[in-house]
């Protein structure tokens, strides 16, 4: 592969990843937005059902991601391969490289604990809205 086609593919994909986390975002604030607009309103049920569907996106979000990290950690291998081999890479090459060791474990442990936060949140968020929901209907009923 030439350096030209290494660098596309990355790109491609590092948009691609970030299609998927906004989408996870959006459905986060989404999850939010439901909990505090109708959480005091919902089934049991509904809650459950959508938990659970909350977190099978989130686990498949996730998979995905880590397997866009896998590709772009071989694109990355793939350059330094071509500068190893002595061929003239491009400044973007260069500068895709140098940080790229140095931030991923950064970018990995903030994504590990980060994201992780987020969805437990929303999740709770939730379901704390459906039992102070389920605590009104209680206290007004009597």
């Amino acid at each position: 592969m030439t350096e030209s086609e290494i660098l596309t593919l990355y790109i491609e994909i590092s948009t691609a990843q970030m299609t998927v986390l906004a989408g996870w975002f959006t459905i986060t604030f989404g999850l939010y937005s439901i909990g505090y607009l109708a959480g005091d309103r919902f089934k049991r049920g509904t809650v459950l059902f959508i938990v659970l569907t909350y977190t099978l996106l989130t686990f498949y979000s996730a998979s995905v991601m880590i397997g866009y990290d896998d590709y772009i950690l071989s694109l990355v291998e793939d350059i330094i391969a071509l500068k190893d081999n002595g061929s003239q890479i491009s400044n973007m090459s260069q500068i895709l490289i140098q940080p790229y060791f140095s931030s991923f474990s950064l970018a990995f442990v903030v994504n590990l604990v980060s994201l992780p936060l987020l969805g437990i949140g929303a999740i709770s968020y939730l379901i704390y809205r459906h039992r102070e929901g389920c605590r009104t209907v209680g206290q007004n009923d009597t």
